[in-house]
């Protein structure tokens, strides 16, 4: 029998600054994990189940360059 457990956490401040509001617009989270078992019933059989989780927050939002909602009045 075997059992594997893994996982990884993550975090950036972001690096594009709003120069209107201030402060960082892409600023993101994420976090990661994995579980493994496996079996060896036989010499010709390997059984195994994996289940994975991954969370991703935040980024930058994708705006558009040009039409109506870019336009400033």
């Amino acid at each position: 029998l075997r059992l594997g457990v893994s996982g990884g956490y993550g975090r950036s401040d972001g690096f594009i600054e709003n120069a209107l509001q201030g402060g960082r617009v892409d600023a993101s989270e994420r976090s990661a994990g994995r579980l493994f078992l496996g079996w060896i019933p036989a010499p010709d059989w390997d059984i195994g189940l994996t289940i994975t989780a991954d969370r991703f927050a935040g980024g930058a939002q994708l705006a558009p360059v040009s039409g109506p909602f870019a336009e400033v009045a």
